[in-house]
């Protein structure tokens, strides 16, 4: 388990309520939250291995595309947060599976960083349809059937938030979040986005150029309805 604060972690989420933290003593209740995450994760994985098994007894396999991903990720108490209102890694790092036995050549995973707007451009070119304009990311088919395949490695979130993350940073700005501040973080050295270093020099060259990118995201990417 992590390390809980004695206090609410600041600054607080939008909702702010009492389901986005975890404090010192709650241990024991962290400890069943996460038995029963890890819980739905193997339920999920054995209805996926189901679909599986069915479709290779038909003789469907290698004609079909399997997909698993998500809107979000959670924090399961780092930082002392919980759910999904907050720009770090945990809730923003989504599960994202692709099966297709008659097209990947790749066994294993991917050390790679890409958002999911990449999916729907993918599957249209794995159905050998054409791809229209106007995805938030190009077709990842080549990343994914060929090893060592070029790819501009960023993910964009939108999410009150707005934020690019790459192999090495994360850039994020606070949109509607109430007291937040912007964050810059150093993934290859903070992996746990503990040391915000926006505004430091030590970090300027990379908060430009996050800046500039996240600024062209912006201005093809209208922002969502309030909710």
């Amino acid at each position: 388990l992590p390390n809980l604060p004695e206090q609410r972690p600041t600054p607080p989420t939008a909702a702010n309520r009492d389901a986005d933290y975890i404090t010192a003593g709650y241990e024991a209740t962290l400890l069943l939250i996460r038995q029963a995450y890890y819980g739905g994760i193997s339920y999920m994985d054995e209805q996926i291995g189901s679909i599986v098994r069915r479709l290779r007894s038909l003789g469907q396999l290698e004609n079909t595309v399997i997909v698993l991903t998500s809107d979000h990720g959670n924090m399961l108490g780092e930082l002392g947060r919980m759910g999904c209102e907050t720009p770090y890694d945990g809730a923003t790092h989504v599960p994202c599976m692709l099966h297709y036995e008659a097209g990947f050549e790749i066994t294993g995973g991917l050390d790679r960083v890409a958002d999911t707007t990449c999916l729907a451009p993918t599957l249209l070119e794995l159905a050998g349809l054409e791809v229209p304009d106007g995805f938030g990311s190009p077709s990842a088919k080549e990343l994914v059937t060929v090893v060592g395949a070029d790819w501009d490695e960023a993910a964009f979130q939108e999410f009150g938030f707005r934020g690019v993350r790459t192999p090495g940073w994360k850039l994020v700005e606070p949109g509607e979040h109430p007291g937040w501040e912007p964050q810059l973080y150093d993934l290859q050295k903070d992996p746990r986005e503990t040391a915000n270093l926006y505004g430091k020099p030590e970090a300027a060259a990379a908060q430009q150029e996050l800046a500039a990118r996240l600024q062209a995201w912006k201005e093809t990417t209208p922002a969502p309805p309030s909710v």
